[in-house]
């Protein structure tokens, strides 16, 4: 009943972010489906994850949303959270 699929981050940022630590662009962006209802889970993504997470061929619609950046106001946000269309977002 439950399943899990990581969406971001590709592996070529990771190596790149830690370099010019930027690790927020590597966080870990998870798609989880329980008993039939889509939460994302973005982690501590910043704006330039979210964008490129945004123009990916993701299906990014979700029943739920922990808003990302620990619920924190971020540019690009209203975008994202457009793109996901959950019915309850929340803030950790």
């Amino acid at each position: 009943p439950v399943q899990w699929d990581v969406i971001s981050p590709p592996h070529t940022w990771v190596l790149k972010a830690s370099l010019d630590d930027t690790t927020n662009r590597t966080s870990i962006v998870i798609m989880a489906t329980v008993f039939g209802h889509r939460i994302l889970l973005p982690g501590d993504a910043d704006k330039v994850a979210l964008d490129r997470i945004v123009g990916s061929n993701h299906d990014l619609t979700a029943d739920v949303l922990l808003v990302p950046h620990h619920g924190g106001d971020i540019a690009g946000l209203e975008d994202f959270v457009k793109a996901v269309a959950p019915e309850l977002a929340f803030k950790p």
